[in-house]
This record gives structure tokens, sequence and C-alpha cells, in this order.
């Protein structure tokens, strides 16, 4: 079992953002978020990830608590999370954006650093991972461009790929297309499939784009009001009554 949410909320004054949520979650999963906005879906991910922490309720990963862990604990147990709102480091290029997050990197121990050929190889990897990556996500044109200076729509693949590239077990998109082209949407969403089946990746990701999450994931939970109110396969999910009421605002007839 890769994550188990036991009867989770989290309250904001009056509000009940996330009320009562149960869900688990298996290794290698493709799992879409999906309702509408303010149904609570992203305060669930900043709750998984340790941004926020629970009023009530249990998280568990891999079979260990990690509610009221801080976010760095919860990253270092292979629990990854990108945001709505991109969030790249300035100061240096959209490369070595992407070439930050890998763990155990030996070129960053003080007693390693000096030696080269020790860590040598392992750098030449991570670049060559990084080249990869950069041309999947048609980001090429500004690979040395610092981080402050490319467009709204290109930190948000930054940070797609940063996610990508941190080895985690289990990875938390929060609307991966927004922003971007069609296209190059399909293609985030076919390297996530790929990520999936070669390394049994876990992925929740939330997606208002549903005509594209739709086609890739197996699985989707719908939330409204704080709860799950759908968890099935993707061609029940447009079916059903409760999910199309949310939507909608209206009874389905």
């Amino acid at each position: 079992m890769s994550l188990e949410v036991r009867n989770l909320t989290k309250r904001f004054g009056g509000l009940v953002a996330v009320n009562g949520v149960s869900f688990t979650v298996e290794r290698g999963e493709l799992v879409g978020l999906i309702g509408p906005n303010g149904s609570g879906k992203t305060t669930l991910f900043n709750l998984i990830a340790g941004v926020l922490k629970p009023d009530g309720g249990e998280i568990l990963f891999d079979g260990e608590r990690i509610d009221g862990l801080r976010p760095d604990e919860v990253f270092r147990r292979g629990v990854v999370r990108s945001f709505q709102i991109p969030r790249t480091f300035w100061h240096v290029t959209v490369a070595e954006n992407l070439a930050l997050p890998p763990r155990q990197q030996r070129g960053e121990r003080p007693h390693v650093a000096p030696l080269r050929r020790l860590w040598r190889p392992q750098e030449l990897e991570i670049a060559r991972q990084v080249s990869e990556l950069i041309d999947a996500l048609k980001l090429t044109a500004v690979n040395r461009n610092w981080g402050s200076e490319i467009s709204g729509g290109q930190m948000k693949l930054t940070e797609i790929g940063r996610s990508m590239m941190s080895e985690g077990k289990l990875v938390l998109l929060d609307e991966p297309a927004a922003g971007v082209a069609v296209p190059l949407a399909h293609e985030i969403f076919k390297h996530v499939s790929e990520v999936r089946s070669s390394k049994s990746t876990t992925f929740i990701i939330i997606e208002h784009k549903l005509d594209i999450l739709l086609e890739y994931v197996e699985r989707v939970l719908v939330m409204h009001e704080g709860r799950i109110i759908y968890d099935g396969d993707s061609s029940g999910a447009v079916r059903d009554q409760k999910v199309v009421e949310a939507y909608l605002g209206v009874e389905a007839s």
C-alpha cells in the first residue's frame, strides 16, 4: 500500500475544507482528483504533503503515519508535490532547477566534493535525465534562462519537471495542464504514464481539463464540499448523478 487517508479533517474557522475524507491509493496507481472550485482538493494535497496540519484523522504512507510531519520530512519519505501557482528558483537556470531535486547527490557532501571522480558519473547521469525531460517538456529554447526570465507557462513546466526529477514514490501534481497548450498537455500526461509504468511511481493529479485527465487516469476521486462523493473509474464518473450535480449545481435528469 502506498497511501492511506483515514477520516481526515481540516477546518479554517467555521469552514470545514476537508470533512472526514478517507481513501487508499495503491503503489503505481494513476489517480485523478477532481471537483468544483473550492471543493477541498488543494487543501487535501497540502495536508498530505505536510504544508498544513490536520485537525483530525490520519495519513499513512507505506504504513507510517506522516500527518503532522514537516514538509521536508514528508519529502524525505518519498512524497513530492507541485503547486498550482509555480514556484521556481529564480536565480538558477531552468536546467539547474530540474537538476536540484535528485536525492543523495554525492557532490553535495563536503568530504566528497573535492574528489571529482567520485561524483562526476552521477552528475552526468542527472544531466542526461534533465536533458531528456527538458526536451519532452519543450523547454529546450529556455533551458539556460534564469528561472525569473521565463513565462508563467514555462514556470509551470519547469515545476512539473522538477517534480518528475525528485524520484518520489508518490507525486502530487496540482493542475499540470493549467496554462499549457493542449498538445503539450497530452505530452505531459504521456510522460507521467511512462514514469508510472517504468518506475511504479504513484500519481495523484488535480486537473480541471477533464477531457485530457480522464483520457489517462484509471481511477477518479471526486470531491465536493470537502467530501469524497465518488471513487471509481473515469467512465463512471461522468455518468454519476452526484458528480453531475456537483459540477452543474442542478439535479441531473
